[in-house]
């Protein structure tokens, strides 16, 4: 897990044990019950952090993962985490070693000058037509239609 981890550049907090048991009562009385080890569709799985891996410097962005280690494969999960609540909550239809996972990003200074720059682009269209020649156009029947009006008030006030 911490060789996923470390690739994915995150640091690995705290490992865990997610483990499913199937109960069956008969008569009153419970068995001891079958560690399930799948299932056929995903679970909601919610998770509290841990005071020690909540992220209490505000120069500091945090985000959570999940990396699983089910039959000799590690892999990161995604999910939600509730700042409010301080939970992560994710899906999973396996159950087996886990470890909460976080990757600490700087955030930009405040203070500094921003320097960046916001380009944005016309959506492309695929017409290539000149607009200025159209309006030199509607400009040129625009005077000829003037003309004509004044050519013919010349001709009904004689």
């Amino acid at each position: 897990m911490a060789d996923t981890a470390s690739k994915a550049g995150c640091t690995i907090g705290q490992y865990i044990d997610i483990s499913l048991y199937k109960y069956m009562t008969v008569n009153g009385v419970t068995d001891d019950g079958v560690q399930l080890h799948s299932t056929a569709d995903k679970v909601k799985i919610f998770v509290q952090i841990p005071e020690n891996l909540i992220n209490k410097d505000s120069k500091v962005k945090r985000t959570y993962y999940i990396i699983r280690y089910h039959d000799g494969k590690a892999e990161i999960i995604e999910g939600t985490y509730d700042e409010k609540t301080q939970t992560f909550t994710f899906e999973t239809d396996k159950f087996s070693d886990y470890a909460i996972a976080y990757n600490d990003v700087k955030k930009a200074d405040a203070t500094g000058t921003n320097n960046a720059v916001k380009t944005t682009k016309s959506v492309e269209t695929g017409d290539t037509t000149n607009v200025f020649g159209y309006l030199i156009a509607l400009a040129g029947a625009f005077a000829v239609i003037l003309g004509l009006l004044a050519s013919r008030r010349k001709r009904t006030n004689k």
